[in-house]
């Protein structure tokens, strides 16, 4: 089982004691830019488990966010067109 943790400006993903990946970010007031999204093993869904997390905890601090990594733009973007 894979688990998020946000800290010191990123999200942290953990399987078990290993680091699986990892989302880079800068906080405003008001707005999350989204740096860099690492996931260390492809294919496993993690760049996703990433973008949930940093998009909750974007809500919870009532962050717009701004989607620098290609990446992370391609998820929203996903999103968007799921809704």
């Amino acid at each position: 089982m894979i688990t998020t943790y946000v800290e010191n400006s990123q999200v942290l993903a953990w399987e078990a004691d290993t680091l699986v990946g990892k989302l880079e970010f800068e906080q405003t007031d008001t707005e999350m830019v989204i740096l860099h999204t690492y996931a260390y093993q492809s294919g496993r869904g993690i760049g996703s488990l990433l973008m949930e997390a940093a998009l909750a905890y974007a809500e919870q601090q009532h962050l717009t966010i701004r989607p620098v990594c290609s990446f992370a733009a391609k998820y929203m973007e996903t999103q968007t067109k799921k809704q």
